[in-house]
């Protein structure tokens, strides 16, 4: 299970402004947040070691890409890695193109069930393999109007998940009125823990898996604003990290 907050030209001064838990095994490996290449375009992401693929990154061309899996969708027998996917969408110009990439790969029925998010300062889009046997079909794709979206392993800005109505409510707590206020708030947000009835919760965790990173990620238009800051594990157990100046270079040329 991950959990990613999009706000979408909700700020004027920052079209793309992400929140994100990654929820994984305990025991899979990966980096954190670093220059990478996907083919020859300049990207930063992280890692996942086992499969060599990426759950969040941010290209040259200031494109967004992210993933969740999708619960209780029929896979094909060898599902290729929808991380190694989340590579080669960054390797587009824009995310309009990012999103017809997706479109194509996941209409060929070899990804398990899966969200990917793709965003720059132009467009957003979500596309999804739904499942083989869903009778509305395999592949959907929604382009974003304004606002914040919130996504978890279903549906886009689904009311029937407890975790997107409780993250809404915490928010609707507190004053978001610019970047500064999104950051700090979604911060305290993807730290909570367990209520007083054990009922919600932001944090996930049990025996083998969990919440194990969280990155909050702004692409504004002035580029030396741009902003990363990363968890390397559950938010309520480390500090965040700056990882911002690797992202400015990325974006003004310089990485």
């Amino acid at each position: 299970m991950c959990l990613i907050a999009l706000a979408f030209q909700v700020f004027d001064d920052c079209p793309v402004a992400v929140a994100a838990n990654r929820e994984e095994y305990f025991d899979r490996p990966a980096d954190p947040p670093a220059l990478r290449r996907a083919g020859t375009m300049p990207v930063v992401c992280g890692q996942d070691l086992r499969a060599g693929g990426t759950w969040l990154g941010v290209n040259g061309r200031g494109v967004l890409v992210a993933v969740t899996n999708r619960w209780f969708v029929e896979s094909p027998p060898e599902p290729r890695s929808r991380g190694s996917l989340a590579m080669e969408l960054l390797a587009c110009a824009t995310a309009r193109q990012a999103a017809e990439l997706a479109h194509r790969e996941l209409a060929t029925g070899r990804y398990a069930g899966v969200n990917y998010v793709c965003l720059d300062a132009a467009s957003g889009h979500v596309v999804s393999f739904t499942g083989l046997m869903e009778v509305r079909g395999n592949v959907e794709q929604i382009d974003l109007r304004p606002g914040l979206h919130l996504l978890t392993n279903g549906p886009l800005n689904d009311a029937s998940d407890f975790r997107q109505r409780y993250f809404r409510s915490l928010l609707a707590d507190r004053s978001c009125d610019d970047t500064t206020e999104f950051s700090a708030v979604t911060q305290a947000i993807l730290r909570t823990g367990p209520d007083e009835s054990q009922q919600h919760t932001i944090i996930v965790r049990d025996d083998h898996r969990g919440t194990v990173s969280s990155s909050i990620v702004l692409l504004p238009r002035n580029l030396q604003q741009s902003r990363w800051w990363y968890a390397p594990e559950a938010p309520d157990r480390v500090d965040y990290q700056d990882r911002s100046a690797i992202l400015v270079a990325l974006l003004t040329g310089k990485a």
